[in-house]
């Protein structure tokens, strides 16, 4: 007979509590998933709205808690944009893009052959984000210069990290379904914020909010960062394009809904900037992993959102290299770890191009095993070691 009185198995308990530690892990992970996002969103809201009240033609976008003034032209005062940023509750950091202190590159003005080094607050830290900028109050087309009229909310869609963001009036659930749609179909939903009100006495024509449907579907692969609307008077377009290519392309658009966008070539990046750049995305996939079915190489749809992500980011700079980077955990043979770390890799490269980097800045490497994640008694973690991550540097 068994003895009932046999002290438990200390064995047992420590698997209890291996358990309930990796539960309480798995709710950390699927909060963070959740909250950073709507983290950043509030942050991004909040600037917009305090930089607006201030009349100040800039918007913020953030990495977290770290924020990133961003403007369409140089600013009469960037540090008090950016003391106004600063004061919103939970914001860590806030740097200024450069077109805020010298203007856009055009090749007269004081940042075009040098770039401008970011400031930071003193002893805080500065993570590189893609951007957004506010809707220009004046359009202008090849005949004729029209000032728009000023209304109180606009409806305006900006593009800031892969990600869309819907705000604004129209004039009907038929004309914000139209623009929510054209929004779900350039990105991945799980990157679209839908701000949009419905007002029945705003005006706004559904052949206006066609235009800005087709103006939404070419903005996230030329763009770094860009916002189109209607002003009260007219549609508007505005942005940092990739390259010549880019500009081009979009502007093919803007004619074809008779729109004359106001357009920036994105900046060089320094050394302090591509290290900026590969802080951002590596915090992203660590938040968010690029996801592969076991053994395979084409990303999973879940991931398509995180991947427009870090094309966001990459792209806000020219002058980079950045390589993805894959690994596996140490499970199968060796050699064929390394082909499927170098394939997932090729992989998420060949996303990047396809959503506007340009091939010449992506490159791909394959680790395999060789840098498997460990905990602190050498014990290997394989989902962490199943892995892409990204190296980012400069030419210059």
């Amino acid at each position: 007979m068994a003895d009932s009185s046999k002290p438990h198995d200390p064995r047992s308990k420590r698997a209890v509590l291996q358990q309930g530690a990796g539960a309480l892990a798995t709710l950390f992970v699927v909060g963070a998933l959740v909250m950073k996002p709507r983290i950043q969103s509030g942050l991004e809201d909040e600037a917009r709205r305090v930089l607006a009240e201030a009349g100040i033609a800039a918007t913020a976008d953030f990495v977290f808690q770290d924020g990133r003034i961003l403007c369409a032209e140089q600013l009469d005062d960037p540090e008090a944009a950016r003391q106004l940023v600063l004061q919103i509750d939970g914001v860590r950091s806030v740097s200024i893009d450069a077109i805020c202190i010298d203007g856009p590159a055009d090749g007269n003005g004081p940042g075009d052959t040098t770039p401008t080094a970011t400031p930071t607050v003193p002893g805080t830290s500065t993570t590189a984000a893609p951007t957004t900028t506010a809707v220009p109050t004046t359009t202008t087309t090849p005949s004729t210069t029209t000032t728009a009229a000023p209304v109180e909310d606009p409806a305006s869609i900006s593009l800031s990290g892969g990600r869309l963001t819907l705000s604004g009036t129209v004039a009907s659930e038929e004309q914000r379904d139209a623009l929510v749609d054209a929004a779900n179909a350039a990105v991945d939903p799980a990157n679209v914020t839908d701000q949009l009100t419905v007002d029945t006495t705003f005006e706004l024509d559904d052949a206006d909010v066609s235009s800005l449907s087709e103006l939404i579907a070419a903005m996230p692969v030329p763009l770094v960062f860009g916002e189109v609307g209607w002003n009260g008077t007219a549609l508007v377009a505005t942005g940092q394009y990739v390259d010549d290519a880019a500009r081009a392309d979009f502007e093919a658009v803007c004619e074809r809904v008779g729109v004359t966008p106001e357009l920036a070539v994105r900046p060089t990046a320094t050394p302090d900037d591509a290290a900026d750049v590969e802080a951002a995305v590596n915090a992203l996939v660590s938040v968010e992993p690029i996801l592969f079915g076991k053994g395979e190489i084409v990303i999973s749809p879940l991931s398509t959102a995180t991947v427009e992500q870090i094309a966001g980011i990459v792209k806000r700079f020219s002058g980079t290299i950045i390589e993805a980077q894959g690994h596996t955990d140490s499970e199968g043979d060796p050699g064929r770890n390394l082909t499927l770390s170098e394939q997932r890799a090729q992989a998420v490269a060949d996303a990047l191009v396809a959503l506007g980097v340009p091939a010449d800045e992506v490159t791909s490497r394959g680790f395999g095993e060789t840098q498997l994640i460990l905990d602190n008694n050498g014990v290997e973690l394989p989902e962490q070691s199943r892995r892409v991550v990204f190296g980012v540097t400069a030419n210059s």
